[in-house]
Parts: C-alpha cells; sequence; structure tokens
C-alpha cells in the first residue's frame, strides 16, 4: 500500500517555514519567482522542493539559534527550571515570560524525585528529561498527546526563525540599498516575537506533560531483567 512520505509537521514545520522565507526574499529582492509558479508545472515542482530544503536549514538554524542558544543558555531549558529553579540572570526575561518561568506543581516534583530515588536513577535535570521521555515513548496514548506539544513548538520556533531572517533581510534592504521597507522588518521582527512567544509556552508545555504524566507511566528496569 502506497504510503505518503511526508507527515502533518512536514507541511506546518517546514514547508510554510521555506514559503515565508521564500516569498519574503521574492518580495525585497524582486526576484519574480511567485509570479513564474504557475507557469509550469515542472517549475511549480521545483519551487516546492526548494521551499522544502529551504525549510530544513531553517530548522537547523532554528534549533541551534533559538532553542539552543537563546532558551538553552540564556533563558534555560525547562527541565532546567522545574528542577533546579535555574533562572536567567537578567529578572527582565522572568517579567517578559512569566509563564515560562512558572514552577511544577510541588506535589508533582515531589512525586518524580521520590520515584527517580527508588529507581537510581541520578536527578540531575537532563538525565530527568531523557529517562522520562523514554518511558513515555513506551505508552502510546501518553506519547501521541506529547507529540502535539512537540510538533506545535518545532512550527511555531521553525516560524519564528524564518521571521526572523526575513526581518534581517528587509534591515538590510532598507539600510544598505535604501529600499523603505523598515515597516516590514519591523512587522517580520514583532511577529517573530508573538512566535517565539507560543513556542515557549509549547515548550514548556511538552516537558509539563511529561513530567505529570510520569509518575503514572508504567516502568521496567531492563537491568533488573537482563540480571
Amino acid at each position: 500500500m502506497f504510503k505518503v512520505p511526508f507527515s502533518l509537521y512536514d507541511f506546518f514545520g517546514y514547508l510554510s517555514a521555506g514559503l515565508i522565507i521564500l516569498a519574503g526574499a521574492d518580495f525585497a529582492l524582486d526576484l519574480g519567482i511567485i509570479s513564474l509558479v504557475g507557469s509550469s508545472t515542472v517549475y511549480l515542482a521545483v519551487t516546492i522542493v526548494a521551499v522544502y530544503v529551504l525549510g530544513h536549514i531553517n530548522a537547523n538554524i532554528s534549533s541551534w539559534f533559538l532553542e539552543h542558544t537563546i532558551v538553552g543558555r540564556i533563558l534555560g531549558n525547562p527541565a532546567l527550571v522545574f528542577f533546579e529553579t535555574k533562572y536567567p540572570k537578567w529578572k527582565a526575561f522572568r517579567w517578559v515570560f512569566p509563564g515560562y518561568f512558572k514552577a511544577l506543581p510541588s506535589g508533582v516534583k515531589d512525586r518524580v524525585l521520590s520515584l527517580l530515588k527508588q529507581r537510581n536513577i541520578t536527578t540531575e535535570s537532563f538525565v530527568i528529561f531523557h529517562h522520562a521521555r523514554t518511558i513515555a515513548k513506551r505508552e502510546p496514548v501518553t506519547w501521541s498527546r506529547l507529540e502535539t506539544f512537540l510538533s506545535l513548538y518545532g512550527f511555531c520556533r521553525n516560524i519564528s526563525c524564518s521571521l526572523i531572517l526575513l526581518a534581517a533581510l528587509f534591515g538590510f534592504e532598507t539600510m544598505v540599498c535604501g529600499k523603505e521597507q523598515g515597516y516590514y522588518a519591523l512587522f517580520s521582527l514583532l511577529a517573530a516575537f508573538g512566535m517565539f512567544y507560543r513556542y515557549l509556552k509549547f515548550y514548556r508545555q511538552f516537558s509539563f506533560e511529561l513530567f505529570t504524566a510520569y509518575p503514572d507511566l508504567e516502568y521496567t528496569d531492563k537491568k533488573a531483567e537482563v540480571d
């Protein structure tokens, strides 16, 4: 049976972000690419492939810049916030993103830490995260719900990055080339911030759902089984 090789995330996470970049660049640089899409089936196919490739490249950039640099090094991964109460040095971040730094309910945190102690799992935040995620993947219903948040935060992160790149392009065209595209740069930057805010919401919610579900998930000690 023929199976479509693309998932829903491929469309929303890659194609949409790639299309934003291509359409924005086409408008900013007067390339005329979009106007030619309907002229040929082959041209349309090539454009779709180009958009998809741009989407993947953008995803790599967004993962490095937004997830590993901005969130990982400055704001702090949700697992760090939940279990180590690690907050950014600048208190302004906690004011701008109050929901992101909301603590995990003490009852849930205590249950998770208690179970980890019983199971001889180290309480380092990232170890906790990967351990809990591995257990959750064994439960189809739980993992299906988590995948929803995974797709949502991936989509928002990729769109935010594509808008940041677009804002940079419009800014360059305004300051260097003398084109009046400052308003487009500002609009793109504001939209990027809005999508980044949504990214943080779903990124935190993924971890929140993971840790609240963890205490009730079936656990099997693989090492004990082997012994």
